[in-house]
């Protein structure tokens, strides 16, 4: 008989087997173990087995109980809150671990797999067998390591990421082992299967290698890249203008960091998002980017650094995006914004963001001058001034319009004057229907006469200011010689503390007028209440509709 035939002892019974069970299971094995060895030792001719073959048993037997020993600590496993969680679970959690883990930078981190990726055989055999936790390529990387990755990434769309760091061109530079031909190389054979592809020249001494568009046109050239949709350069410190046109007829969006000179160009004017950080720039280089990318939908401009500002005199026609619905120009100073909107032609109902800061040459066009057209272009307004923690200090103007188009803008205006010229801009106001402001003082109640009768078609108006500046903005209501907003129904004075009496005042004054207010919104525990206008039923005699909203926290 050979010892896969020995005979086996059983569990009784169908339940769940108990450790006495098994301990005379094993206590068998144990023992005939033994025995047959002590046979093949002494005797093993008499035996019938070499030692050999008993050996082979052996190995057998363990392979055996190692299969039952990993089942068991697998239905261990599964009997906890982890060993529970589901295998789509489970790979989300890798894809987390893998999209923070630096594959291949040069850290002693980088070369190692993320340590959950061999948790248990569990999560080891979902992490092997899920093509997508290995198609975030970041080069360059051990070759052991790519090949790894190329084995196991399947046939899903890759993310390519292709970082010259400072530790790569001191190699360069030491003549170490490593060149731009084997990044080259290393690179070129998954082109075709490259979805969003990043390339990072963000060393200071780049330049001193190999500049970024010199890359492009050696190692990418006019291959074409046949599943690229979105591209993200940047080349902050390295200024070199395009060699060869990238062929990605699938391209959709293009995020470029740098000088705007070094943007790619392309053989297929495909782009629809575009998302532009640039330094040290002109004015019609932007427009000339833009002029290339005609299909763009959505666009994202910003400038961190600036020259010494110069007035604008550089022709340059006109730029038509006709299928732009959202664009977004960030950090120009008022002369440079008005530039750009000036040689802009987009959609009539497109979303526009103009963010500005402020200059202190003071022959540039003023703020308020740039943003008065846009006004009289407009049905509403809305003004806010606020702090900007991020200018030491300053503050933020920020102006929302609604245009007759349709088309809503936002406006804002960073400078280190709390003061928003409001005397200045009523003479945009003249066709605005919704005025709401949230300023931290008015001008004198001569000046603010000047302003409501400007707002001559307004038929709301909100009010968030200090108390003793909404209480001249009343003022100046009684004491002008027309009667001013004569469209004006609502009045919303949320958020602004006031005395009861005083607005009993104002609209009785303005039902006097015949042009009594049809709608006031407050907030209760801001008001002092008086004798004359209790808090129960305040002011509902007035006004056809009282809304009464809580202080918010």
């Amino acid at each position: 008989m050979t010892y896969s035939q020995m005979p086996r002892t059983t569990f009784s019974g169908r339940g769940f087997p108990n450790v006495s069970e098994l301990s005379l299971v094993c206590d068998e094995l144990d023992s005939r173990v033994s025995d047959e060895l002590q046979r093949v030792l002494v005797d093993p001719f008499s035996s019938g087995h070499s030692i050999r073959a008993f050996t082979a048993v052996l190995h057998e037997l363990d392979q055996r109980l190692a299969r039952s020993s990993q089942l068991l600590k697998q239905r261990q496993n599964m009997c906890t809150p982890i060993g529970k969680l589901s295998d789509e679970i489970i790979l989300e959690i890798l894809e987390y671990c893998a999209k923070e883990h630096l594959f291949g930078h040069y850290s002693p981190k980088g070369t190692n797999l993320p340590a959950p990726f061999s948790l248990c055989s569990k999560w080891r055999n979902i992490a092997v067998r899920s093509p997508t936790l290995w198609s975030n390529i970041s080069l360059p990387m051990p070759s052991d390591l790519l090949d790894l990755f190329m084995s196991r990434n399947g046939n899903v769309p890759l993310a390519v990421v292709v970082d010259i760091v400072d530790q790569v061109v001191d190699k360069l530079l030491e003549n170490e082992d490593f060149s731009f031909d084997s990044l080259g190389s290393s690179l070129r054979p998954v082109l075709p299967r490259i979805s969003r592809l990043s390339l990072l020249w963000t060393s200071p001494n780049a330049e001193n290698v190999m500049t970024l568009n010199t890359f492009i046109a050696q190692h990418i050239g006019h291959r074409e890249l046949t599943s690229l949709e979105v591209l993200h350069i940047n080349s902050i410190y390295t200024f070199d203008e395009p060699i060869t046109k990238i062929n990605a007829p699938k391209l959709l969006t293009l995020n470029f960091v740098g000088f705007v000179p070094s943007v790619p160009s392309f053989v297929d004017n495909t782009v629809t998002e575009l998302n532009l950080s640039g330094r040290e720039f002109e004015l019609h280089e932007v427009l000339d980017v833009l002029a290339a990318l005609p299909l763009l939908e959505t666009c994202m401009i910003d400038t961190a650094e600036h020259d010494e500002p110069q007035l604008i005199t550089d022709y340059h026609p006109p730029v038509f995006l006709p299928r732009v619905k959202k664009i977004h120009l960030a950090s120009f100073n008022v002369d440079q914004m008005d530039y750009l909107v000036k040689h802009l032609e987009i959609p009539p109902s497109a979303f526009m963001r103009l963010d500005t800061c402020a200059d202190p040459d003071e022959h540039l066009l003023a703020f308020e001058d740039f943003l008065g057209p846009l006004i009289t272009l407009s049905e509403r307004q809305c003004v806010s001034r606020a702090i900007d923690h991020y200018s030491y200090g300053g503050y933020v103007q920020s102006h929302e319009l609604i245009c007759k188009s349709g088309r809503q803008m936002v406006l804002t205006h960073k400078t280190h004057s709390e003061f928003i010229d409001i005397m200045r801009l009523a003479r945009y106001a003249m066709n605005l229907s919704l005025i709401d402001l949230c300023v931290a003082s008015l001008p004198s109640t001569a000046e603010l006469v000047y302003v409501i009768n400007c707002w001559s078609k307004i038929v709301h108006l909100g009010m968030r200011t200090e108390d003793a500046d909404f209480e001249r903005l009343l003022e100046a209501f009684e004491t002008s010689a027309d009667v001013p907003c004569p469209l004006l129904e609502s009045l919303d004075c949320t958020g602004t503390s006031f005395n009861a009496g005083r607005m009993g005042q104002f609209l009785r004054f303005r039902t006097r007028q015949n042009v009594p207010l049809r709608e006031l919104r407050f907030t209760k525990d801001l008001v002092q209440w008086t004798e004359t206008e209790p808090e129960i039923d305040a002011f509902s005699t007035l006004v056809e509709l009282v809304q009464s909203v809580p202080l918010q926290g």
